[in-house]
């Protein structure tokens, strides 16, 4: 136990960018992907990414047959279109976002390091490391499902009060749709992949990251 909260220290302080020696590249510098959006800048995170790896290899059970990618898909296609739903939904009636149909050029390494260096570390560390210990702990078990569910969204949310109140509750909904995912298979790919599967709608789809003001 001791090992693993370690373990886990570590790589939520590799996520937070607090230990010195990484290089991470700014591969879009305040760009606007769509005219009027406000200024983007992606960075390659390799710190957060390596924080990813450690909690996947450490806390996670991975997929280990065709037949179980099988029987994901389907929660994992219903998890990602009735997020996106919802939280983009919330989104354009409240102004955040407009439709905007694209396919920049920078979507092929968008998509990787989103993948990579975002919905990975972040799905590993709030559902599959916060998430599941609450689940499995007597207290966990005591509460019923909702409390790893809501301590994960609520965290989740938390962590994403820099970008403003609105997207503070904005990702706090979306937190809730991958721990609902997760509670319900208990597979960290399905929580990634729902997670993934909103912000590429997100992109392709509508103002990324929000309308400028």
């Amino acid at each position: 136990m001791a090992l693993q909260i370690l373990v886990a220290l570590g790589a939520l302080a590799l996520a937070m960018h607090a230990i010195p020696g990484f290089n991470n590249p700014v591969l879009a510098d305040q760009v606007r992907i769509s005219p009027d959006a406000a200024p983007y800048t992606l960075r390659a995170n390799f710190d957060k990414g390596t924080a990813g790896l450690l909690l996947l290899v450490l806390f996670t059970t991975p997929i280990a047959s065709l037949e179980q990618w099988r029987r994901v898909l389907p929660p994992t296609l219903l998890g990602a279109v009735a997020t996106a739903s919802i939280v983009i939904g919330i989104a354009l009636v409240i102004g955040y976002v407009r439709p905007d149909a694209k396919v920049p050029e920078m979507a092929p390494y968008f998509l990787a390091i989103n993948l990579l260096f975002t919905c990975i570390p972040e799905e590993a560390f709030f559902r599959g490391l916060l998430q599941e210990r609450i689940s499995s702990s007597r207290l966990g078990q005591a509460a019923g499902v909702w409390l790893p569910v809501a301590a994960s969204t609520l965290l989740f949310g938390v962590v994403h009060f820099g970008g403003g109140p609105v997207f503070l509750a904005l990702a706090t909904v979306a937190g809730l749709g991958y721990s609902l995912a997760y509670q319900v298979t208990r597979r960290i790919e399905v929580a990634i992949l729902v997670h993934f599967g909103v912000n590429a709608i997100h992109f392709f789809g509508f103002t990324y990251p929000y309308l400028g003001r």
